[in-house]
């Protein structure tokens, strides 16, 4: 979610308009290694109560309140999605099984499903994200997928921090996005934390 959040501002920030953010697909790796052959699965992170709660965070009329109850929702949405995902009962996979089944001679309605501009746009994967629980993995990650996105890799098994790996292509504006992640990291926290609390603030 704080991915999702430091995005949807970026792209605020460079000029997209409020709340459109062309809702670009993002992918998270789910194992699905208790399956023979079973490699991965893509959770599909954007969803319905992502969208609400993202709205609400950008709603200056919004409470703090009703930004954490539909944070907790769109969080409880992704849990039970990538649940699915490691019980091979994401779509992905599926999908791309169907085509690579789907001769082009097949006719046109085979093909209708994967020539339609929303199913276009949904594997254009603007964010590719995942995260390694390991001691063993102190630094990682992986290049953008496509030109105009962001790699994200994240870990957050530590105590005392979160920590993110961003990569991206020298055009794009990598450490504005940073400190977006970083920001949205605080934001977020704040939420659960009471104001008169005086938690230490995590460290990234």
């Amino acid at each position: 979610m704080i991915i999702q959040l430091a995005y949807d501002r970026w792209c605020i920030n460079h000029g997209k308009p409020s709340g459109s953010r062309e809702m670009g697909g993002t992918y998270e790796a789910a194992t699905t290694r208790r399956f023979q052959k079973g490699r991965t699965e893509a959770i599909r992170v954007v969803s319905n109560e992502v969208r609400e709660w993202l709205a609400a965070m950008r709603d200056r009329n919004s409470s703090a309140e009703e930004q954490k109850l539909l944070l907790v929702a769109a969080t409880k949405k992704h849990i039970n999605d990538a649940q699915d995902a490691g019980a091979a009962m994401g779509i992905d996979r599926h999908l791309l099984g169907l085509r690579m089944l789907v001769q082009d001679g097949d006719g046109d309605k085979a093909l209708e499903l994967f020539n339609d501009p929303l199913f276009q746009r949904s594997k254009k994967w603007v964010l590719s994200t995942s995260a390694i629980f390991s001691k063993h993995f102190h630094v990682y990650g992986w290049g953008e997928v496509v030109p105009d996105g962001f790699g994200v890799a994240y870990m957050t098994g530590y105590d005392d921090r979160l920590q993110f790996t961003i990569t991206s292509r020298s055009e794009m504006d990598n450490a504005g996005f940073i400190r977006e992640i970083a920001i949205a990291a605080e934001d977020m926290r704040k939420l659960f934390v009471s104001p008169t609390t005086n938690a230490p603030i995590s460290r990234m």
